[in-house]
């Protein structure tokens, strides 16, 4: 897969795309999970499941990593369909602005 066809299944999610649609109902699933598996291991009478949910919560926690790691290959493909950028201006304390939007920076 290109960088770019990668950037548009997990940035732009189009529902026409099956791949695009697949992921993010993919991520949506391993989010619940996770939250279930966490939510549930609070409970001392499903102690004995604690290595499942050790497991899914290893998984999800693998699944997320790896779909940061794309997000950031793909982060200079986003200039394309996102012109308009976040800029870091300098304030007059000194420090930065991250307030202010600019088509150039």
């Amino acid at each position: 897969m290109t960088r770019r066809k990668v950037f548009d299944m997990i940035q732009i999610s189009n529902r026409s795309d099956f791949i695009s649609t697949a992921f993010v109902v993919v991520l949506v699933i391993a989010i619940v999970l996770n939250i279930l598996a966490m939510f549930l291991e609070t409970f001392a009478s499903l102690s004995a499941y604690e290595p499942l949910f050790h497991g899914i919560e290893t998984v999800t926690l693998v699944f997320f990593c790896v779909e940061y790691a794309l997000r950031i290959w793909t982060a200079d493909d986003c200039t394309a369909v996102f012109p308009v950028r976040l800029c870091c201006i300098p304030n007059a304390e000194g420090g930065q602005d991250f307030s202010s939007f600019q088509d150039k920076c």
